[in-house]
């Protein structure tokens, strides 16, 4: 595809297309105006180009609008920056060289530091995951801890509530158990002195059956002579 004189592109040999224009029409507020101030007499400058006059004015130390006011001083220095800009403009392929070997190392720098931190990220990353990980796992362990610990309180507590039900049982026993005996021990002692009780009250009957035998017999064989044989055991019995 190429374009002749005319701003046409050949497609085919014999046929050829009309470009569509790409101007971008002007804005209302751009338009130029070069009417001539009529206040400075014999001014060629349009206004519009006198801040480029002045741009270049500086740059070279001569003020181009006003070319009576030129010295010999100033005109030997535009002469005097003319040969610098030569040797600049001789200068200016080697500098422009220069210029792109360092714009090249200032993206080969771009691209290493590019390179690294993308490495030095996804390294991070996996870092800051595994210490995620680290932490999530701490942090379980301290979990797992504060629970073990609450269940071994919870068990300590059963085993002194188990142990001081036990305890009070068994003192509940022994109680019991001294109340027992001591009990029986009272009941024991009760029935001795009951016992001793009957056998000598057995004793004392037996003893007075025996007396009233032998005073018995004798009232029988002697009773006519005393009277008072025959009365021990009557007059015991009375008292």
């Amino acid at each position: 595809m190429k374009l002749d004189k005319k701003g046409t592109t050949k497609t085919t040999p014999g046929k050829t297309t009309k470009n569509k224009s790409n101007a971008v029409p002007l804005a209302s507020n751009t338009s130029v105006n070069f009417a001539v101030d009529t206040t400075s007499i014999g001014s060629m400058i349009p206004a519009e180009v006198l801040p480029l006059f002045s741009s270049i004015s500086q740059n070279m130390g001569i003020d181009l609008s006003k070319p009576e006011a030129w010295t010999q001083e100033a005109i030997t220095l535009v002469q005097q920056n003319k040969e610098q800009w030569k040797q600049a403009i001789e200068w200016l392929p080697v500098v422009e060289e220069a210029v792109g070997t360092f714009l090249n190392l200032q993206v080969s720098k771009a691209e290493f530091f590019a390179r690294v931190c993308t490495q030095m990220f996804g390294a991070k990353k996996k870092i800051d995951k595994a210490s995620a990980q680290m932490l999530v796992s701490y942090f379980s362990y301290l979990k797992f801890g504060e629970r073990l610990n609450n269940g071994l309180q919870k068990k300590a507590q059963l085993l002194d509530k188990k142990n001081e039900t036990i305890a009070k049982l068994q003192e509940d026993d022994l109680t019991a158990g001294i109340d027992y005996l001591n009990t029986v021990q009272e009941l024991g002692s009760g029935e001795i002195n009951r016992k001793y009780a009957i056998k000598e009250s057995v004793a004392q009957a037996l003893s007075d059956y025996r007396t009233q035998k032998h005073e018995r017999r004798a009232y029988t064989r002697v009773g006519h002579l005393n009277p008072q044989i025959g009365q021990t055991v009557t007059a015991g019995r009375n008292s």
